[in-house]
């Protein structure tokens, strides 16, 4: 018997719930486990919280067998106590109590109590249900929980009513989170079965490794073992998949590592030996474990030098900072989580040798945040102009304060340019990555607190507040002392969290002069290797951000209304926020780039290895192809390297596309030296090729090109160190076509004046606005002729058309344009990219455009690739000037950089603006693409890939138009436009799957795609799960089945109606297959073996490539054996919406390949959690029926 706790613990972790298990039936002794006093308190604090909103229900309701039921807790966990308590659940549902509370479930084999079913009937068809709902005394929902309230949710399932729709949580600070249950209740049968497989089998102390049940390593039960075995997991460092490769060489403990002869091939060897030392350095604390020193005597060795000598020198105006915050924390009417609830400041009063003083900044809600933020950054700026503090540096621990700063100024926008200048201007030092690279500790951890005992003498730490997960729940417990109205003990709460960050503060500063006392002997030291050392820029005169009126004007529009939280505006006061977000935007979305920029430069080398966005070519092989040699009115040479690629590279080789090339001393004369370090940086180079060797060694082939004569140095000195992503356009232009409509609006009375415009419409959610004031009609048959209808009655509003899939979005929108042109209309066509503006011009010209009368501005290149007919800057002006050809239909197609330039296409130009591919288009371009036109159509779907937004913004104008217009729906409300709900590609089988996945179940076929057929395949998805452990970005077991399925399926009768009138079978081509994979390794892996079969026609690519095609037969390999491994998280690998377009290029069928193990994680937000439920119900659905329920046991 099984509880709704088990079935989340072993979601975790396997090994400690059968571990619990055995104990209860006295197998062997329990483990000791210290009580937990801060969860004890949480738990009557819980307790409290749960009687509250009884409380609250019997007010409302009232209590009887019809309004609030109470169903008494079993005395015992006898079968039958259980049954009676489970009954008296099940009559109280039958009477249709509208709430029954702790509600008891027990069907022999599970058993739970519910703190609250709450009485739900459908709408429609007025069916009743149970939603099942707990309360939880934290500010945020948590995974865990969610599977708790799948597992009530299916006991109400059981007992015969309908699926709810929602599970709910009551938090702590009173707000609700609701969820589908669609999205959980595959997941948690999927989990629920291999549990059941798992207690199937008679109580008995599990086997801990490497054996079929699966270990955390972190809790209490796995933390024995790893002590008991003097496991790998002992070192420090030591990575789950290093550990495995370990132990197939036979090396499985600290102390076989520690005396180990050599590297396991299968290791490089700089890791091993970095290893073996670290292993090596423990066993040595170990052996000075006596009474006076439990632990040992921790010790520590200087490793590298350089990294030591990169520390910037002592300043009396120094500061240590360190941030105390509860990550998924949530403010009542705010979207986002999170709170950074402390800034901790410590710096000397009085110059290097005096007394500290500490600040705490507190923050307890978002405007509290934003206030502290403000007052740290302009204190820090201010004492930068101190006398002899020009040189000071904000020293911290770890990444997360940069990495929250950066966050913060983004969120409120405010103090982004004073944190810009302190960024740039090397003020932060992180001195985790000086000990991580500059010396070796005898800890298992590389904490804070594990490193005190090297410098902080008898001073070490005594807080009440043991690690920063007990400072989380101490501020939860402050926050409900406070809402209880118990000032003393939440005062109390403070303190210690106020001593606990003054500590941790000290440590800061106690460490930097630990730091620095080691490198004397290394600044003595002669240096060998001047090209690896990380650059010490020099300090720098501390310089003023220049004053930004649009930060001003931007500041003064969200005066009136910066105490409201989001939920709490008016749609024209939301409006406002979010155009004064706008102002910022491109600014905001810019940052992050050149942080990243000036954070490479002053990296080491050994952190630019696991950058994905660089090919490291210092300590590589580099051979010259072609020296400098005349290329049009440029100087060119040509170079190849072999180089080992990180596991997240995201670089593709582009001849056209110009990077950054960086530079070590000596610098050649091209090249220009970046403020105070040895290093230089021209955008100069493209990768021209990329030839993989293996699984992270490839080839690469690079060209420079330079201005002038670049005299070579002799010997090869001169190639450049790497090659690092280049910047996005300059947007200086947009943002300046987006102030120039906000100046328009402002009525100088700190607002603005709203009037009738498209973008103020879609801002203000609105729906479209006819000129008759009538509701949208239906879209009838000739959907393009509904459209056209809509458009002309537009009054300078918006009209938003979703196309899922295969729904002849570009086509219709062609359509569309066509009629309106013959009608003498004027209509603009963006996107964010050229070939698919293109794509919709050519289509356009297709529908009937004259291509004469359909324009584009030339290339720089002067190659055109479209089908109409190019121009220059002043013949798009003149083709839209007044009194050029007025009465004749017009097409100008785009970028966003074309609507907003007045000497290409002045404002209001034009009749309409349709904006395509409009889940990509953020609302920032949007309102500034605008003022071409007093009409904007949206085409697209915001279901498919989503728009990437490099930063964060106090409002959501990154947010796609068609995006905002969906608000967070699936499907587009009728009201604000139209939905294409009938797909031509693909068929029902595979449809179903799709609609299911991401349109609420609205997307249906087309009939005449049941005609398609491919001899002995049945249509839709089909799932096929692979054995194969710890590949993260490409797995050599996937690339095998992949080849073999692809040589399975050609030549098989394949029939498509699409191709002639009279349709005929052919054999299936290579050209009618897809391939798609997350990762750039997995794709080139594919692409080799693929080649190597003689299948070099067959396509492959990520999906990014792919948005637009389809073809019979889709094949997606997944590539990591664990969502938990992947390079760029689990978030991007299992994501919907790449989902979405991954299987939905197919017509016939879509194969899903993923690692039997893929789906073995538990994520760490609910959101993370839904996302992994889509994918599973997706990936079950695509099992044969008849290995479903066993393939589902298998689960790991």
């Amino acid at each position: 018997m099984a509880s709704a706790s088990d079935l989340v613990s072993a979601m975790y972790c396997e090994y400690q719930v059968l571990t619990r298990r055995a104990e209860k039936a006295g197998l062997r002794a329990p483990i000791e486990i210290p009580e937990d006093v801060i969860r004890s308190r949480a738990a009557k604090l819980g307790q409290a919280h749960e009687r509250a909103v009884l409380a609250q229900l019997i007010e409302q309701y009232g209590q009887s067998e019809s309004a609030v039921v109470s169903i008494a807790q079993p005395s015992t966990r006898s079968r039958l106590a259980l049954e009676q308590a489970h009954q008296q659940t099940i009559d109280a549902m039958k009477n249709g109590a509208e709430v029954i509370y702790q509600a008891a479930f027990f069907d022999g084999t599970f058993h739970g109590l519910a703190d609250f079913l709450v009485r739900s009937a459908d709408s429609q068809t007025g069916e009743v249900t149970y939603e099942v709902a707990d309360t939880k005394l934290a500010r945020h929902a948590r995974p865990e929980a969610l599977m708790q309230l799948a597992a009530y949710a299916d006991q109400v399932e059981k007992v015969g009513l309908g699926a709810p729709n929602q599970v709910h949580l009551w938090l702590g600070d009173g707000t609700q989170s609701s969820y589908p249950y669609s999205d959980l209740k595959v997941l948690h049968h999927q989990r629920w079965q291999r549990l059941r497989q798992l207690f199937d089998q008679p109580p008995q102390i599990p086997a801990w490794g490497d054996g079929d049940v699966t270990w955390c390593g972190r809790c209490e039960y796995c933390q024995t073992q790893v002590e008991n075995r003097r496991d790998l997991l002992l070192v420090a460092g030591m990575r789950v998949d290093t550990r495995r490769k370990l132990r197939s060489e036979g090396i499985t403990t600290i102390e076989e590592l520690g005396e180990a002869e050599a590297a396991p091939s299968t290791i490089a060897e700089s890791t091993f030996e970095n290893l073996q030392a670290q292993a090596q350095l423990q066993l040595a604390q170990e052996m000075t474990v006596d009474a006076s020193h439990p632990d040992g005597i921790v010790t520590a060795q200087v490793k590298d030098q350089h990294a030591l000598a990169s520390l910037p020198p002592p300043n009396p105006g120094d500061v240590f900072f360190d941030f105390e915050g509860h990550p998924m924390h949530t403010t009542p009417g705010w979207s986002q989580f999170g709170l950074e609830y402390l800034f901790g400041v410590l710096c000397h009063s009085q110059g290097e040798q005096g007394e500290t003083t500490y600040w705490p900044g507190w923050a307890h809600d978002r405007n509290g945040e934003r206030a502290t933020l403000e007052t740290f950054i302009d204190w820090l700026v201010a004492r930068r102009l101190k006398p002899g503090f020009a040189g000071l540096h904000v020293y911290h621990y770890a990444p997360y304060e940069i990495t929250a700063l950066k966050r913060l100024v983004q969120r409120y926008g405010t103090r982004g340019d004073e944190l810009d200048m302190l960024l740039r201007e090397g003020v932060f030092v992180d001195l985790y990555a000086t000990v991580r690279r500059g010396v070796r500790v005898s800890q298992r951890s590389y904490s804070l607190k594990k490193l005190e005992p090297l410098y902080m003498g008898s001073k070490l730490r005594q807080s009440e507040v043991k690690d920063g997960a007990a400072s989380i729940v101490w501020y939860e417990e402050y926050c409900s002392y406070v809402e209880a109205g118990d000032h003393e003990e939440a005062a109390q709460r403070l303190e210690a969290l106020r001593s606990y960050n003054e500590y941790d503060c000290l440590s800061t500063l106690k460490l930097r002069d630990w730091l620095l006392s080691l490198r004397t002997e290394a600044l003595t030291q002669p240096t060998t290797q001047p090209s690896t050392q990380r650059p010490t820029p020099e300090s720098p005169q501390p310089t003023q951000p220049a004053a930004n009126s649009t930060a001003e004007l931007a500041s003064r529009l969200l005066q009136p209304i910066a105490e409201l939280a989001p939920s709490e505006r008016s749609a024209d006061q939301q409006a406002t926020a979010m155009l004064a977000s706008a102002l910022e935007y491109h600014r905001r979305e810019s940052l992050p780039f050149w942080w990243s920029y000036f954070r490479r430069l002053a990296a080491s080398i050994d952190e630019w290895e696991h950058d994905g966005e660089m090919v490291v070519l210092t300590g590589h092989d580099t051979d010259l192809v072609s020296d400098w040699a005349q290329d049009g009115n440029l100087l060119a040479r040509t170079f190849s390297a072999t180089v080992e690629l990180s596991s997240s590279f995201k670089l593709t080789a582009d001849p056209e596309r110009a990077r950054f090339a960086i530079y070590g001393a000596p610098l050649p004369r091209y090249v220009r030296q970046v403020g105070g370090t040895e290093r230089g940086v021209a955008l100069n180079a493209t990768i021209d090729s990329i030839e993989y060797l293996g699984d992270s060694s490839a080839v690469v082939t690079i060209t420079e090109r330079v201005a002038q004569n670049p005299q070579p140095i002799a010997d090869g000195a001169g190639f450049p160190m790497a090659i690092s992503i280049e910047a996005s356009p300059p947007t200086a232009s947009v943002a300046k076509a987006v102030l120039a409509l906000v100046e328009d609006l402002d009525n100088g009375r700190g607002g603005l004046s709203f009037d009738a415009r498209p973008a103020l419409d879609l801002l203000r959610r609105r729906p479209p606005r006819l000129m008759d004031s009538q509701e949208l009609p239906a879209l009838g048959e000739d959907r393009s002729a509904t459209l056209v209808n809509v458009l002309e009655r537009l009054d300078r509003s918006y009209l938003a058309v979703q196309g899922p899939p295969g729904t002849a979005k570009s086509s219709i929108g062609a359509q569309v344009i066509a009629k309106l042109v013959q009608k003498g209309w004027r209509v603009g066509i963006t996107a964010q990219s050229h070939r698919t503006i293109e794509a919709l011009l050519d289509k356009a010209i297709e529908a009937g455009v004259e291509p004469s009368r359909a324009i584009k501005r030339k290339p720089r290149s002067g190659n055109c690739e479209h089908l109409g007919t190019p121009v220059s800057d002043a013949e798009m002006l003149a083709a839209v000037t007044p009194g050029s050809d007025e009465h004749s239909g017009l097409l100008v197609a785009g970028t966003v950089w074309d609507f907003v330039n007045d000497k290409r296409l002045p404002a209001g130009c034009l009749d309409l603006l349709v904006i395509d591919e409009a889940g990509q288009f953020s609302l920032a371009d949007t309102i500034a693409a605008s003022r071409a036109a007093p009409r904007l159509m949206l085409l697209g779907d915001p279901q498919q890939l989503p728009q990437v937004s490099q930063a964060i913004h106090p409002e959501p104008v990154d947010q796609s138009a068609l995006g905002w217009v969906l608000n967070a729906n699936d499907t587009i409300d009728p009201r604000f436009g139209y939905l294409l709900e009938r797909t031509f590609r693909m068929r029902s089988e595979l449809a179903e799957v799709v609609s299911r996945l991401s349109y609420q179940g609205k997307l249906r076929s087309d009939p005449l795609t049941s005609k398609r057929s491919l001899e002995g395949v049945a249509p839709g998805l089909r799932t096929i799960l692979v054995d194969h452990t710890d590949n993260r970005g490409s797995s050599l077991e996937e690339v095998a089945v992949v080849v073999d399925l692809v040589e399975d399926l050609l030549g098989r009768s394949w029939m498509n109606p699409d191709e002639n009138e009279e349709p005929e079978a052919r054999p299936l081509a290579q050209t009618d297959v897809l391939v798609v994979a997350p990762f750039n390794a997995q794709v080139n892996r594919l692409r080799e073996a693929l080649d190597r079969a003689g299948h070099s026609d067959v396509a492959v690519g990520t999906v990014d490539k792919f948005q637009g095609r389809e073809a019979a037969v889709v094949i997606v390999s997944m590539a990591a054996s664990s969502a938990a491994l992947s390079p760029r998280g689990s978030g991007f690998l299992l994501s919907r919406h790449r989902l979405n377009v991954a299987i939905s290029r197919a017509q016939h069928t879509a194969y899903l390949v993923h690692a039997r193990t893929l789906n073995s994680f538990m994520p760490y937000s609910p959101e993370g959690l839904l996302r992994l439920g889509a994918f599973v119900a997706t990936s079950v659905s695509g099992l044969q029926p008849d290995i479903q329920a066993a393939e589902v046991a298998k689960e790991p």
